[in-house]
């Protein structure tokens, strides 16, 4: 299982869970929702995944 965050020369980058792929950190690549930093929990998937959930009908 890979590092959940990491810091990089961009800052905090973020693994998604489903894609396993690092995305810096910030509402680019992540959706926002209540919390105090205005991010989602570690859990989130990236916008990319859950876009492509979203289309075939199917959400985690």
């Amino acid at each position: 299982m890979p590092k959940i965050y990491i810091q990089t020369e961009l800052g905090t980058e973020k693994c998604c869970p489903m894609c396993n792929d690092y995305f810096p950190f910030d509402e680019e690549f992540y959706f926002k929702n209540g919390m105090k930093n205005g991010l989602q929990k570690w859990a989130a998937r990236c916008k990319a995944c859950y876009m492509q959930s979203y289309r075939t009908g199917y959400d985690i």
